[in-house]
């Protein structure tokens, strides 16, 4: 089991100590979210969490996650990086392959991309992009990105996007795994035929089906026997014994989310670095991370 630390909306300058202080406790990796702007008014409901409305306003810090990982991988020596997730559907496939290119390079090889299709449809209207589609639009996307960092000299005709011979330089020796969340049918499918899922606020009992409907997916694709990871963040801390239920069902990364005072105020640095802490003693040394 893999243990991963959500940055997500910290205040910028807790971000490198935190960071640190997780990779000297023996998380394997940090993961942040991506928003471009947070509308005033906003009728989109947040669909992971109850009410619909998820635990941020317009003054809540989201870093590019693309210059994060680069920023943050040039302080740490071994800790790994994950939006949690990015919308490539906001943006166009050359300026996507390239973020994830230059970053891939940029932290030698240390990422993981994760993607959603995304849920604000106030955040597609500005930047003047469709919402409805944006599934398929993702779908075909990331199929261009996946051209793009092959390195070689490649075009593409599909239903969204049409150019002809280009090449991207440099690319990474390796394109890195990309994780979709999601839990609907079609999410759950698009990730079966990805390298991973990603699962943002669950109960802990609402897994299980999960799992096991991305393992029979995979086995009806054919790809049982490709490395695959399954990451989820709890609404609950878990015990030891709950992440090793899970680890036997398919669950290869816990991400442990961000935590707020009693008052909706963000915790000191020090009060991070004391959870941290107490992360680590409960299920880190216990299962052996």
């Amino acid at each position: 089991m893999q243990f991963w630390q959500s940055i997500a909306r910290t205040p910028t300058d807790q971000i490198v100590p935190l960071a640190r202080h997780a990779e000297a406790l023996g998380f394997t990796g940090v993961t942040m979210a991506d928003h471009l702007v947070m509308p005033v008014t906003m009728k989109s409901s947040y669909p992971y969490a109850g009410g619909g409305r998820g635990a941020t306003d317009q003054g809540t810090p989201y870093l590019d996650p693309w210059l994060l990982c680069a920023y943050v991988a040039r302080k740490t020596e071994s800790l790994r990086f994950l939006p949690y997730v990015y919308v490539p559907a906001l943006r166009d496939p050359f300026s996507v392959a390239k973020s994830i290119s230059t970053t891939a390079l940029l932290t030698g090889d240390r990422l993981l991309v994760g993607i959603g299709v995304g849920w604000m449809e106030e955040e597609f209207a500005l930047v003047d992009r469709p919402f409805a589609g944006r599934g398929r639009r993702t779908d075909e996307l990331m199929a261009v990105v996946d051209e793009l960092l092959s390195g070689q000299m490649v075009e593409h005709h599909g239903e969204h996007y049409d150019f002809g011979p280009v090449q991207m330089a440099p690319v990474p020796r390796q394109a890195p795994p990309v994780l979709v969340g999601g839990h609907s049918p079609v999410a759950l499918r698009r990730a079966a035929k990805a390298r991973g899922w990603l699962g943002v606020s669950y109960d802990l009992d609402a897994v299980f089906p999960i799992l096991e409907a991305i393992r029979v997916l995979r086995s009806e694709l054919g790809r049982s026997d490709e490395p695959f990871e399954a990451a989820v963040a709890l609404n609950a801390r878990p015990e030891p014994e709950d992440l090793l239920r899970l680890e036997e069902a398919g669950l290869t990364m816990w991400v442990n989310p961000v935590r707020v005072r009693r008052d909706g105020t963000p915790p000191s640095l020090d009060e991070r670095r004391a959870a941290l802490d107490r992360v680590a003693e409960r299920l880190i040394v216990p299962l052996g991370g």
